[in-house]
């Protein structure tokens, strides 16, 4: 568009140099007149020297008449001139605020779509980072759940049963995560902030046994606690591929979704 309207422009340029140029051819014209007017005066001076009355009467005569059918022509070859001048100047001065006219609205345009450009970039940005952060809070909020049924079993002595269950639980909770993400139909759901946590004295056993506890019941839960740490270390190894598979799933599937739910979007009506 830029390029149109400097070959416009050039354009314009090169009429009115062509238009001056033939001014400049014109006035060269009228010079070369002008010339052979003052040779002819100085021939007449001449001749008024060498010549009787009669004669120079005569040629007075002859020479006043040429000068008058000069000066006619001088002057209207003049008022051509200067109407074509003003004519050309007023035709380039509507040409160049047209030019101007239509390179503001351009530009004005190309504002407009840079600044709708840049709002959507940002809209974006911030619906990925919305939707990856609930991501994060209800993966979050699931391995909270394991930590804290595997604290709940942990307290209650059963370490078997937490060395048994602890990887399928982390599974689980991490696929109801995935689903939470998704909703029944597929849909984006924004997941707000956790309800809260258990209270740990809500999970403890009625009937507590610290008074009971002997030094060997305290070893054997300081190796018992050892051990757990050291399964918790390799289910936590085991299950990370299985924590990015299934954020990857959630992703594809969102993704997926919303995909459909812009092509079924409606059109508005122009």
């Amino acid at each position: 568009m830029f390029g149109s309207r400097s070959k416009e422009l050039s354009s314009m340029l090169l009429t009115v140099k062509l238009d001056l140029e033939k001014a400049n051819e014109e006035k060269s014209k009228l010079q070369k007149e002008l010339d052979y007017s003052k040779s002819r005066v100085k021939e007449l001076e001449g001749k008024i020297a060498g010549s009787s009355i009669p004669d120079l009467e005569e040629s007075m005569k002859v020479s006043i008449a040429e000068y008058e059918g000069l000066k006619k022509l001088y002057e209207a070859k003049i008022k051509e001139f200067e109407d074509s001048r003003v004519k050309r100047e007023q035709e380039f001065a509507r040409e160049a605020a047209l030019a101007r006219h239509n390179l503001e609205n351009e530009i004005a345009g190309n504002r407009r779509d840079n600044e709708n450009f840049v709002a959507d970039t940002v809209n974006n940005f911030s619906e990925t980072y919305n939707y990856y952060l609930n991501q994060i809070k209800v993966l979050m909020d699931a391995l909270g759940q394991v930590a804290q049924q595997a604290g709940k079993t942990l307290f209650q002595g059963d370490v078997e049963a937490l060395k048994a269950n602890f990887s399928q639980q982390l599974v689980d909770a991490l696929k109801s995560g995935t689903d939470k993400l998704t909703g029944a139909e597929g849909e984006l759901i924004v997941i707000g902030a956790s309800e809260g946590h258990v209270d740990t004295q809500e999970t403890r056993p009625e009937t507590e046994k610290s008074a009971e506890v002997t030094k060997e019941a305290v070893e054997e839960a300081a190796q018992a606690v050892e051990k757990t740490a050291e399964a918790v270390e390799k289910t936590a190894e085991a299950a990370q591929d299985t924590v990015t598979e299934a954020a990857e799933k959630a992703a594809k599937t969102i993704d997926q979704q919303q995909k459909r739910r812009r092509r079924r979007k409606p059109r508005r009506n122009a």
